[in-house]
């Protein structure tokens, strides 16, 4: 909504996962979840101003 409110049109959005682990002691399974970032991107062309 933000994008086409900022004058964008045929707009696409992307989504980007990046999940990190790290090894965990012996006996406390394999890894552990640290984290996980999530980047999420509006793309579109700008709208043409009309004349008046």
């Amino acid at each position: 909504a933000a994008a086409r409110r900022a004058g964008a049109q045929e707009i696409t959005v992307t989504v980007e996962r990046h999940d990190q682990s790290a090894p965990v002691a012996y006996g406390w399974g394999d890894e552990v979840h640290v984290q996980t970032t999530l980047t999420v991107t509006a793309t579109g062309r700008p709208r043409l101003a009309l004349r008046e």
